[in-house]
């Protein structure tokens, strides 16, 4: 059966808060409800974050290696909804974690197809998949689904899905179950890169490798290094921790990129 959840007040609290610190990107369609539904099953479940209202866009989020549920990463979910009024859909794409690429990727096709069918017939009804092709996408990931995010930015078309306009790289691992795409980004697709000065699993190679990849991407991205002060550390965990330094650290940024590319 599908899961539908109602955030606590106090996730609406910190989403106020928030947008009085990373300014106008932040929400203008706030709301007190997140509905999230649990569709599919095996590596192609899906859980869809759902608006009140028909969303302004649609992120496909995709998770670091073994993160087979959203759990670490609701509150930062949850947020997104309900400040750039958007859907997420989270894949899981994986049974367990360490699955090889070509097992990474047929899950991640299956997973995100189960998500978008769900949001195009029930968010939004009168046009279907035609309708959802007309809503900004946007592909974000951490980790290994980091490196991941810039794949299936570059076969969504592919897959019959809108080519993301934005993508949101945070501390990207190329590894050879999650290799870098062979083709490149299409032109005009904006990109923020993130690393971590602390985060000791992201080699200098996963770094260059990334830079590499996105050389000759135009318009240029964005890839900053976010340095730990005294109220955050930023080690590999640091963008799924929920406190003001970290939120703004992450979750603002995220903000800003979305705005950048939604009316």
């Amino acid at each position: 059966m599908p899961l539908h959840r109602v955030i606590a007040t106090s996730a609406f609290i910190a989403v106020l808060a928030l947008a009085a610190q990373v300014g106008p990107a932040t929400a203008t369609h706030a709301s007190v409800i997140v509905r999230v539904v649990d569709v599919g099953s095996g590596a192609a479940e899906a859980w869809a974050f759902l608006p009140e209202e028909k969303p302004d866009c649609v992120i496909t989020f995709i998770h670091d290696d073994g993160d087979v549920s959203p759990t670490k990463y609701t509150s930062w979910l949850d947020y997104t909804v309900l400040s750039d009024h958007c859907a997420i859909v989270f894949p899981r794409y994986q049974k367990a974690r360490g699955t090889s690429a070509s097992a990474n990727l047929n899950g991640l096709r299956a997973a995100i197809s189960t998500g978008m069918r769900y949001i195009s017939r029930n968010e939004f009804p009168a046009g279907g998949d035609a309708a959802l092709r007309r809503v900004p996408a946007i592909a974000a990931g951490l980790g290994s689904g980091a490196t991941m995010a810039l794949l299936y930015a570059t076969t969504a078309r592919q897959w019959g899905y809108r080519a993301p306009a934005a993508v949101d790289v945070v501390f990207p691992v190329v590894t050879a179950n999650a290799p870098l795409p062979s083709a490149k980004l299409a032109t005009g697709t904006r990109v923020l890169v993130q690393m971590g000065d602390r985060d000791a699993s992201v080699a200098p190679r996963n770094a260059g490798a990334v830079r590499r990849f996105l050389s000759s991407h135009s318009p240029r991205p964005r890839v900053e290094v976010v340095r730990s002060t005294a109220d955050l550390a930023v080690t590999r965990g640091a963008p799924l921790l929920v406190n003001t330094a970290a939120e703004n650290a992450f979750w603002g940024p995220l903000d800003n990129l979305i705005g950048s590319v939604t009316p």
